[in-house]
């Protein structure tokens, strides 16, 4: 389905760049590459749903695994181009615009925090000075201190107006923060086991790797890197097959003046989007799956699968297993 997209997609973006100019052109390509990751972000939010799905019955309920042609994975596809369709497509909407801005939050969150850690050792040193001041003169410059003290009031004034709209803004920034809870990679898991909503499902994984005390081995992007990686490097053959294929053997894929970067492009968003699919879509889900799985079933992985929990018990560090209290 994403390839047969791809090659629908690429030739209708081929024919608007052929046949449109102006701002109108511009409106189109914005709409066409906004449809475009949309769609294939849906396209692998599914497969993840479906993996989730079927890990988890693994997981959770071994017996009901057939080796070959499992209604567990039909049924998993089904629920998830059915009954949670709606949850991934509104996830797949709002994930990577709410990723982005949650990395902005934490930013302007920690410049803030040292601001007002600045602010304060500010004010701190301040008053140590006027308190050496003060023992240095003793009671013989009133007028001066009784200045001093006036010009510290309204100073103080100023600083409690400063300190209330930071404080604002903290609170405004922890609100935003809260409603974009929902907004990570966990939700289309949560999707896939429980068929719980887009929200309810985000919120859910974070209370839960919260309780656990997981949340620095849920923040650790490696694997993820690691696969976006691979996918780019996927991208960039196949965007150098297709110029060989346009070079070598003279076929042209479009009527652009520039062969050589139209064959680039087609060759990589191909590559690209099904490397993505396969390998984030499957691959990283799984993964995903079973360390929601773990922090959720433990006692389950042990009681239907032993050696391979005692295998994963061994290999995790005993702090992340068992958190210190």
């Amino acid at each position: 389905i994403a390839f047969a997209y791809s090659v629908l997609w690429v030739a209708a973006f081929i024919g608007i760049v052929d046949s449109v100019d102006g701002l109108g052109s511009v409106v189109l390509y914005f709409v066409l590459i906004a449809c475009f990751v949309w769609t294939n972000l849906v396209i692998k939010n599914i497969v993840q749903a479906a993996v989730a799905s079927v890990v988890g019955t693994w997981w959770f309920a071994p017996e009901s695994i057939s080796p070959c042609c499992t209604m567990s994975v039909k049924q998993a596809l089904w629920r998830s181009i059915t009954i949670s369709f709606g949850s991934i497509c509104k996830g797949s909407l709002l994930v990577p615009p709410g990723q982005i801005i949650n990395v902005i939050c934490n930013v302007v969150d920690a410049v803030s925090n040292v601001m007002c850690l600045s602010h304060q050792q500010r004010i701190a040193d301040c008053d140590d000075t006027n308190d050496i001041n003060q023992e240095k003169n003793g009671g013989t410059d009133r007028a001066s201190s009784a200045s001093m003290s006036s010009s510290m009031s309204n100073s103080d004034s100023d600083d409690m107006d400063s300190t209330s709209s930071r404080h604002w803004c903290c609170n405004m920034l922890s609100d935003v923060q809260s409603l974009l809870r929902a907004c990570n990679r966990w939700s289309f898991i949560y999707i896939g086991l429980y068929g719980y909503s887009f929200s309810e499902s985000g919120h859910k994984a974070v209370d839960l790797f919260q309780t656990r005390e997981w949340m620095k081995v849920v923040h650790d992007n490696l694997i993820p890197n690691v696969l976006f990686m691979a996918s780019v490097v996927i991208s960039g053959s196949t965007g150098t097959f297709g110029v060989l294929v346009e070079e070598v053997d003279g076929y042209t894929f479009s009527s652009f003046h520039k062969p050589i970067t139209t064959a680039f492009f087609i060759g990589c968003t191909f590559g690209f989007v099904l490397s993505s699919i396969l390998l984030s879509g499957v691959i990283g889900s799984a993964v995903n799956t079973v360390l929601v799985c773990f922090a959720a079933g433990p006692f389950e992985f042990n009681k239907n699968h032993p050696r391979l929990s005692h295998e994963m018990r061994e290999v995790w560090s005993q702090q992340v297993w068992e958190p210190a209290a």
